[in-house]
């Protein structure tokens, strides 16, 4: 007669396993917060938007996807032009 072992969710190291990827998803998450926390922006740089800069943003500015509510992406700003990109 043979027997079979069963090799699955509560097989053989089922338990082993499961406790283990919880602990590394632990260490992992543990490590993570820190690392979040130091390029969490500060709230005194943060200029909220408002719907009068996104009708007429300023030159130096890309609010949004392709700079314009109209798609326009195309940058207004002249300091290089095709006599200097080669510069």
């Amino acid at each position: 007669m043979r027997k079979t072992v069963r090799v699955g969710r509560r097989g053989v190291g089922g338990d082993i396993a499961r406790a283990f990827r919880r602990g590394f998803l632990g260490l992992v998450f543990a490590a993570s917060v820190p690392v979040a926390a130091a390029f969490a922006q500060s709230s005194a740089e943060f200029v909220p938007v408002t719907d009068a800069m996104l009708q007429a943003p300023a030159a130096a500015d890309w609010p949004m996807w392709r700079r314009t509510l109209d798609g326009w992406g195309y940058s207004p700003l002249d300091q290089i032009d095709r006599g200097n990109v080669g510069d």
